[in-house]
Formats: structure tokens, C-alpha cells, sequence
């Protein structure tokens, strides 16, 4: 059973998801508190510098392809957070322009940190070493290739056209 299948190059992404059994009852309800709470601090970590956007939306990716298909092709076919994910989920990677605002944001935590806790060595120290080794996780991610950062930056910008998520099989939707 494939995990995914993309187009051909220089087209969109087109996801097709094995079928997958959605969760009930209490399972569900769980799931769609975790998504909606990833997805509250992927918002959050949007404006504040330090706090990572991308793996919650990666969780919260995650959470709603168990507890609703509908609002996880939602979530894919976004035109603002679906290429990230798409790109993420085919080829494992993240694009070149994602890496490059990470670290900034991540350099930028750092000068603000630096700044504010000079008056406190060792918490400046600690802080300095976390975000010293989230900047390392995130040079170490794997970077997709221009033609796929190319088409990832023209559906953002509105000159491609994303293909919406579709399921294999008959899986039974949950909302």
C-alpha cells in the first residue's frame, strides 16, 4: 500500500493517504483537542520569535488525519501552511526558504535572549545552548529541490495551483 504518490514534476501535489481507520468516541474528541491545541500554538509561534510554528503544524497534521479526514484535507489543501505540509509529507523535507526564516527567527530569539538576560549568566547561558541546538536541528533538516521549491512558491503566491488532497479507498469520514 503506497504512502504517497506526487505528480509529475512541476506540478502540485496531489496526497493520497492509505486508508486508515478514523478514531471514535473519546479517541476522537482527543485527537481533535490536540490538533486544535498544536494548531492554537503553531498561531502563536507565527509572532513570537523562539517558539516553532512547523512542528506543530506537523502535529497537528498529525492529530486530524486520525480524527477527521475533512478537516485534514482542509488543513493540506490551505494555501498557506498545505505546501509546507505537503512538501513535508512527500519528500521529508522543507524548502529553502522555510530553513532560512527559521534560523533567522531562531538568531533573532538569540539577540533578544542575549539582550534581556545579560544581567543573569547562567539562565542567558542555557537559554543560549537550547537555542544554539534547536538552530542545529533545524541546519540539519533536509532541504527539497528547487524545482520543488519552485513549485511550492507559486501556489503560496498564487501562480500555481495546489491539488486538493484525495483519499485511496473508502475511507469513512469522521466530521
Amino acid at each position: 500500500m503506497p504512502n504517497s504518490q506526487s505528480l509529475a514534476a512541476g506540478d502540485s501535489f496531489a496526497v493520497v493517504e492509505p486508508v486508515q481507520q478514523c478514531a471514535r468516541g473519546a479517541l476522537r474528541v482527543l485527537y481533535l483537542a490536540l490538533a486544535a491545541l498544536f494548531f492554537a500554538l503553531a498561531i502563536v509561534g507565527v509572532v513570537l520569535p523562539g517558539l516553532p510554528t512547523t512542528p506543530f503544524l506537523l502535529l497537528t497534521a498529525f492529530f486530524l488525519s486520525r480524527a477527521s479526514p475533512r478537516l485534514h484535507a482542509a488543513l493540506l489543501a490551505n494555501r498557506h501552511v498545505g505546501p509546507m505540509l505537503r512538501t513535508w509529507r512527500e519528500r521529508r523535507a522543507v524548502t529553502p526558504r522555510v530553513k532560512r526564516r527559521a534560523r533567522l527567527m531562531i538568531l533573532a530569539a538569540m539577540a533578544l535572549m542575549a539582550w534581556t538576560l545579560s544581567s543573569t549568566p547562567w539562565l542567558l547561558a542555557a537559554m543560549l545552548l537550547l537555542s544554539g541546538s534547536g538552530l542545529l536541528v533545524v541546519q540539519r533538516l533536509p532541504e527539497t529541490t528547487a524545482a520543488v521549491a519552485a513549485d511550492v512558491s507559486a501556489v503560496k503566491s498564487g501562480r500555481g495551483k495546489p491539488v486538493q488532497p484525495r483519499f485511496s479507498g473508502s475511507r469513512k469520514e469522521c466530521v
